[in-house]
């Protein structure tokens, strides 16, 4: 009920409403990803949303997605970053090419959060970065699922792994062999 009285006092009704595109994707490390876009689009259905589910070949929405084609889309995504990591991967353009949304104020604060390491400037930039974030909607986090890697020691000797990034499939030249 809330989310309908908002979309009601933005300009949304069920004559015009609010529409979005849902990307139905399959995430390697979750499986049930697919089924969850879907619960997605009914709990947004319900608040009147109107959600177009898109499924689109994964090489074509990585094109379309470089080439900034994509205008009121929403594609869930999985990672065991924190939200500092998460900006700079899915946020910000200055580190990585910009194949996912980007926004210019969220660079700017980005860049100024990461040049000092002097705890008391750096917090008030992050905290004018998280509060553009928020703005934004830029994350909406749903759940967390910790990546952990598990190996038999008498074939694995050692696994440096930063336990931070979207799986256990990284970081594959740090692994020793056992002797």
């Amino acid at each position: 009920e809330a989310a309908r009285r908002l979309l009601t006092e933005a300009g949304y009704t069920q004559a015009n409403p609010y529409e979005v595109n849902l990307h139905v994707i399959n995430l390697p490390q979750y499986a049930g990803s697919a089924d969850l876009v879907e619960a997605i689009a009914g709990f947004w259905r319900t608040a009147g949303v109107k959600v177009n589910l898109l499924t689109i070949d994964e090489t074509v929405r990585a094109q379309r997605s470089r080439a900034q084609e994509f205008q009121n889309d929403v594609v869930i995504v999985g990672t065991s970053a924190d939200l500092f990591l998460g900006t700079r991967v899915y946020t910000s353009s200055l580190n990585t090419p910009a194949s996912h949304y980007h926004d210019a104020q969220v660079n700017t604060l980005y860049q100024a959060a990461s040049t000092t390491l002097d705890p008391g400037p750096q917090e008030g930039q992050l905290r004018l970065l998280g509060n553009r974030l928020f703005e934004i909607n830029q994350s909406i986090p749903l759940f967390w699922l910790p990546a952990e890697a598990f190996v038999n020691p008498k074939i694995v000797g050692d696994y440096t792994f930063p336990g931070n990034i979207s799986g256990t499939w990284t970081h594959l030249h740090t692994l020793t062999a056992a002797r």
